[in-house]
């Protein structure tokens, strides 16, 4: 499931859909898929952060200065210098500076997320990064008030998302066993002839809503993952853990897609329950 990090939510809010240009930066969320990268350490107002920059971007930028980016052949103090000169955007804006006696790190666990994209470019060398453990006030610094009257807000096509009537639990045997013509008994998040369904939202979150014959969607309720909803309704069988069983044997959870909604992207930034 794709996550944020909970210091990025209130800038999903504030940043337009399509980024904002501070200066030299250009911030915008986006997803990052799993990749390698190289980690530094910035020092701001007595804190300590950790800037990712993507590895092709670091390697690029070393060879193109030195023909090397391999770490262990390059002179500390040099290698600072480089990478001092390819952050200097990033440090300007936020007044914070590059730690000398921590050298750069390779950082190859960077998960599938929804992150605050950072980029910049120097000597036409482009520049993708983001922050890990933020420093306080370290992004404020960096753009300062962004008010609404200095946002350029341009229509963003809306989110389509799968719309469940419910679910059931089938081992692999039986999955493959079936049919066409075949019925499978399933347990609905509501009463279906009311309109209530299930949605999955971006970030891994899914809601109960109730469907109106005019069209419009009502948020039931709000959940961070799956298993709690499908809690909410019938129950699920649990192995007691004490006896094998076959990897065949084992129960899945099925969801039986019926549609797709439209959201919008603004609607999306501030969804709560009760929400038509």
């Amino acid at each position: 499931m794709l996550r944020i990090a909970n210091e990025e939510r209130p800038w999903m809010e504030m940043l337009p859909t399509q980024g904002a240009t501070i200066g030299e930066l250009t911030l915008s969320m986006q997803q990052y898929p799993a990749q390698q990268g190289t980690l530094f350490t910035i020092h701001y107002h007595n804190e300590l952060g950790r800037v990712w920059i993507a590895e092709q971007c670091w390697q690029r930028w070393c060879e193109g200065l030195i023909g090397t980016a391999n770490r262990s052949v390059i002179d500390p103090e040099l290698l600072y210098g480089i990478a001092e000169w390819g952050l200097a955007p990033l440090l300007q804006a936020s007044d914070a500076t590059l730690c000398q006696n921590e050298p750069p790190t390779s950082c190859s666990n960077l998960p599938h997320q929804l992150a605050l994209h950072i980029k910049w470019i120097v000597e036409e060398h482009e520049f993708h990064s983001i922050i890990f453990t933020w420093p306080t006030g370290f992004l404020r610094n960096i753009v300062g008030e962004l008010s609404a009257e200095r946002q350029q807000i341009y229509p963003a096509p809306p989110v389509v998302v799968p719309v469940y009537s419910g679910w059931c639990q089938l081992t692999l045997i039986e999955l493959e066993s079936i049919e066409i013509g075949m019925g499978v008994r399933i347990h609905c998040f509501g009463d279906i002839r009311l309109g209530f369904f299930a949605i999955q939202l971006p970030g891994g979150i899914y809601a109960r809503v109730l469907l109106t014959e005019d069209n419009t969607m009502k948020f039931d309720e709000l959940v961070q993952d799956i298993e709690t909803l499908l809690a909410s309704g019938s129950p699920m069988s649990k192995s007691d853990g004490t006896s094998s069983v076959e990897l065949e044997q084992i129960p899945q959870q099925v969801l039986f897609e019926v549609g797709r909604a439209s959201l919008e992207i603004g609607q999306l930034r501030q969804l709560k329950t009760g929400d038509v």
